[in-house]
């Protein structure tokens, strides 16, 4: 009876040593033994694309805490001008006094010259406000606009 029960413990010994040596043997995220190079490592991809709209200032955080903004719609004008309308909703009970600015880049993501300059616009409690520019070239292929409370 004692001799089942060594030989059991054993066994089961010499289980779980050769899962663990096993097991350590692998490099995470590998096929490969632990030591091998792999031929390449697939780059992780960014989950969320690079922002649009940037709230700057000294109280962008609570310009952000009053405010949603939805998706930007682009179009492009007969001239071929991208037209950007950013929708934008006070989510307090103020109305709110804004600037902002634009800069529009190219297909490689470079930035174009003439950054818009800073305009105005008062954001009502509970509607829905449209921020809207314009590009000035048709090289245009996307935008970065910045708001901020108005100086």
């Amino acid at each position: 009876m004692k001799t089942r029960s060594v030989v059991k413990f054993a066994a089961s010994v010499a289980m779980i040593s050769t899962a663990l040596l096993a097991g350590g043997c692998w490099e995470p995220g590998s096929n490969l033994p632990y030591g091998q190079t792999p031929r390449y490592v697939e780059g992780r991809a960014e989950v969320y694309s690079a922002p649009q709209i940037f709230l700057v200032g000294p109280n962008a955080v609570d310009l952000r805490e009053n405010t949603l903004f939805e998706p930007p719609m682009v179009t492009r004008d007969p001239g071929d001008l991208l037209r950007v309308t950013v929708p934008v909703r006070v989510t307090g009970d103020k109305r709110l006094h804004v600037q902002y600015r634009a800069t529009f880049v190219d297909r490689n993501g470079q930035p174009l010259p003439g950054m818009t300059g800073w305009a105005r616009q008062t954001l009502t409690p509970g509607a829905r406000d449209l921020i809207s520019f314009n590009s000035t070239s048709a090289q245009a292929n996307g935008f970065h606009v910045e708001i901020r409370y108005a100086e």
